[in-house]
């Protein structure tokens, strides 16, 4: 699932990967991550959010959703 935020400027909230990071190490990207068993999508961005950039967003829809070339299902938020 990806989030794109945005602030109240209009602007697009981003973070810098951690250096440690297996995949993409040190890039720049919007929230993203995975739902946990039991979890709502809505709740997952929320989370994923808080964990990468200490922001909880709010007035989020979903975009998109399908199955991705990885076979996985996705969603895509903006909020």
């Amino acid at each position: 699932m990806i989030g794109v935020i945005f602030d109240k400027e209009g602007r697009v909230l981003v973070h810098k990967r951690a250096q440690t990071k297996e995949v993409n190490p040190g890039d720049i990207d919007h929230v993203c991550g995975g739902v946990k068993s039991g979890e709502k999508p809505e709740e997952a961005i929320i989370r994923e959010s808080d964990e990468e950039t200490t922001i909880k967003p709010h007035n989020l829809r979903v975009v998109f959703q399908g199955v991705n070339a990885y076979n996985r299902y996705r969603y895509l938020f903006v909020g």
